[in-house]
């Protein structure tokens, strides 16, 4: 049905990979995915053995477009612990002020778990967008960091036109 969508695939080389959305619920979008890697699939693919994602976003505030994003990682091939445990979540929203100006605003904490693992840190995100149509719009951002140890503070500009 148009309400619900579900995927399921698997690579030869051991990666599974699912998700599954729906948005039948007016201005409601929810989601999750997740993959799942082998001791072979990890050889080929250099990830982990499991990650997974979950998405909600709500559109049913005038002008305003509310999120969150959270992201965990299970036993990755780049953290020398075993059975190493990360997450991250991602609150956000975005204001459209007119078809010109939208202010976004985002923060993200991230974690690990194991023993060894470095402290918790966030990054806080602002960012003005700015629309010259539909089909083309410029971002000035700026990341800030608590943890310049583990994640820089910059500032940039993205453009993006679709053609």
């Amino acid at each position: 049905c148009d309400a619900f969508n579900a995927m399921v695939s698997y690579a030869g080389w051991g990666v599974l990979a699912a998700n599954v959305s729906y948005t039948g619920i007016q201005n409601l979008t929810l989601s999750a995915e997740g993959e799942y890697e082998t001791s072979h699939g990890i050889n080929k693919v250099g990830g982990q053995v499991l990650l997974a994602d979950e998405w909600i976003q709500y559109t049913g505030v005038d002008k305003f477009t509310f999120g969150i994003l959270s992201s965990q990682v299970y036993d990755s091939a780049s953290v020398a612990a075993d059975g190493d445990f990360s997450f991250a979540i991602t609150p956000a929203v975005a204001y459209k002020l007119n078809d010109v100006v939208a202010f976004q605003l985002e923060g993200t904490w991230q974690q690990s778990v194991y023993d060894g693992a470095k402290v918790g840190y966030a990054t806080i995100v602002p960012s003005v967008k700015l629309s010259a149509d539909k089909s083309a719009s410029a971002t000035v951002w700026c990341s800030i960091s608590t943890d310049s140890t583990q994640s820089t503070s910059s500032a940039g500009i993205g453009v993006i036109k679709e053609f």
